[in-house]
């Protein structure tokens, strides 16, 4: 028998690091794959569950690698749907990755995961929430089989508060599209942290650590003849900046095409100009941005370059048309460190945004990044000018701090409130849209043919350029119907189209029918296809006699509608019919 003699009388001291949750660590790196991207998970701990999660996530194709004690993990190359029995049995947690793969691919291939030492344990619960959203589950040779290509947001009623089941409705939900309520949510403060960590990424999940969870379903994409950067750039441009720096994160090929050398947008020039500027490489490697504050002031030579008293900050997915120069020009007025442009939102929006509260002298003496219960709608639109001087000041004490997620809204703009720098709210007016879910792109690209909508995407005095596609002019054949539509460069139509935006080198052939749609570059509709409702993006193909989507009248229940979407390179063969909300990945063919 082996004893333990313990001798006390001696003070203990010394320095101990404290690794972070494997409860919360688990369901964050399922997570991950909620984005096609790259996330830096700090404080990782070094366990055999993580390891497992790991290989979980090698398997699917995504990339992963440890920088000291940061796990990052890059899904954009995840190229799997299916999980082998032998990964799946090596941890109980993997059962986590279900929703997540599901939420990412509308489809999962997985075993029944291992036990623990409590013994195997039923998932009928996880299935029961996934199955609530629209999933499809059957079970074929010890293997689960789920389909989830009309996955809508809807009420989960939770029997128990079950911590896995809870974990794995919101990560399925929100590949949902539309507002999920869980109902009866475990408490725990893993649950917690997943929402933080999906609210990162921008999603919109409410209610962690209460018994009531409401998740949004986000998704971002880009379209129509105007790319989401036209918007900044122009902006920029029409107010008298010419030195801008595009701040890009993991593998922006597609981005740095667009750009080129910045002509379209007069920002080809010797001194200044356009900059693609990715995560500061060193002899060591790379080290990815952190959050929007580590995003300049990686970048603070280049800054210094040029030597500026005043910098614009500005977030490049929202779609709206202002005059930095006026905002400049309060800036000084207001002998400001930072002054933050805002916009009055509806109240039932207000907790998506960073709130704050003005004097009225339009100071700024309260600011609460996305809170629980806003205490003013008048909401930040993402765009600041700070007094570099002071911007610096604030961005090396917020790097110096191991403890903050150098983030805008959460760190830089509350320590400079905090210290009684002079903070001041820019009143804006006009439309404005944040860019961030499948129905806001949808409603973007249509409000461009809106005679209601305060966008003038033709006003002479403050043009959105943009790269010309170097396109033929469009043809409308003589057999073709066009109503209030946009139709771009290139474009061969000789069906219907009514209230659409076609962009440009799309084909639409006699006897189709395109309505309220989104159709981007090189995409061919065929002769007879029905596209109601959609968006379809670039190069794909919907073959004769398709139909994708609906119009929302034509259907019994309206909670069945949603916008229906066709991946980039997508085929959608002849008489097969796309359900409202469903969504086609890039490049498969159905």
């Amino acid at each position: 028998m082996c004893e333990l003699l313990v001798e006390g009388g001696e003070r203990l001291y010394g320095e101990l690091t404290i690794q972070g949750s494997k409860n919360s660590v688990l369901p964050i790196l399922a997570a991950t794959l909620l984005c096609a991207d790259t996330c830096v998970i700090e404080n990782c701990p070094k366990l055999r569950d993580v390891d497992a999660s790991v290989a979980i996530l090698r398997h699917l194709g995504c990339c992963t690698h440890w920088e000291d004690s940061a796990l990052v993990v890059d899904t954009a190359r995840m190229d799997r749907a299916v999980v082998p029995d032998a990964l799946m049995r090596e941890m109980r947690s993997s059962v986590i990755f279900l929703g997540a793969i599901l939420a990412r691919c509308k489809e999962a291939t997985i075993c029944y995961p291992g036990g623990c030492e409590l013994g195997p344990r039923p998932i009928d619960l996880h299935l029961s929430a996934l199955s609530a959203l629209g999933a499809e589950i059957r079970e074929t040779g010890g293997e689960l089989k789920c389909r989830g290509g009309t996955l809508l947001g809807s009420d989960v009623y939770l029997p128990m508060p079950s911590v896995g089941a809870t974990e794995n409705a919101l990560l399925c939900a929100c590949g949902a599209d539309g507002v999920t309520t869980i109902y009866n949510a475990a408490r725990e403060p893993e649950i917690v942290d997943l929402q933080n960590f999906i609210n990162a990424m921008g999603g919109n999940v409410r209610g962690a650590g209460g018994s009531i969870i409401t998740v949004e379903g986000r998704r971002a994409l880009h379209g129509g003849k105007y790319r989401i950067i036209d918007f900044p750039l122009s902006n920029c441009v029409n107010s008298g900046i010419y030195t801008v720096g595009v701040l890009t994160q993991y593998q922006p090929l597609e981005l740095n095409d667009y750009l080129g050398n910045g002509q379209p947008w007069d920002l080809d020039r010797l001194h200044g100009g356009v900059h693609v500027l990715p995560p500061y490489q060193k002899a060591s490697g790379s080290e990815w941005y952190k959050g929007t504050a580590n995003a300049i002031y990686q970048n603070i030579n280049f800054i210094e370059k040029y030597d500026p008293e005043y910098v614009v900050v500005l977030s490049g997915d929202h779609i709206y048309k202002m005059n930095y120069a006026k905002m400049i020009d309060f800036h000084k007025k207001h002998n400001a460190d930072c002054t933050i442009a805002v916009l009055e939102v509806p109240w039932e929006e207000a907790s998506r945004f960073g709130i704050l509260a003005t004097d009225e002298d339009d100071r700024i003496y309260e600011f609460a990044e996305k809170p629980a219960q806003p205490k003013s709608n008048k909401a930040s639109m993402g765009v600041y000018v700070f007094s570099w001087s002071k911007l610096r000041q604030y961005l090396e004490l917020d790097e110096a701090d191991p403890n903050s997620a150098n983030d805008f809204g959460k760190n830089v703009i509350p320590a400079m409130l905090n210290a009684g720098e002079r903070l001041f709210a820019y009143p804006f007016s006009g439309y404005w849209k944040d860019v961030g879910t499948i129905d806001s792109l949808w409603e973007a690209n249509l409000d461009i043919i809106n005679p209601n909508v305060d966008l003038d995407l033709s006003d002479k005095s403050w043009r959105i350029y943009s790269r010309n596609p170097m396109a033929p002019p469009h043809y409308i054949g003589k057999s073709a119907v066009v109503e209030n539509s946009s139709i771009s460069e290139g474009c061969e139509i000789e069906g219907n189209v009514d209230y659409s935006v076609i962009s440009s080198n799309v084909t639409i052939e006699a006897g189709a029918d395109v309505r309220y749609s989104v159709v981007m570059p090189g995409a061919h509709i065929k002769k007879g296809a029905k596209v109601y409702y959609s968006i379809v993006a670039e190069n794909a193909v919907i073959q004769a006699d398709a139909k994708v989507g609906e119009i929302p009248e034509q259907l019994q229940n309206p909670a069945d509608w949603g916008i229906a979407v066709i991946g980039a390179g997508a085929t959608v063969t002849g008489k097969r019919d796309i359900a409202p909300g469903e969504m086609i990945k890039s490049g498969e063919e159905v």
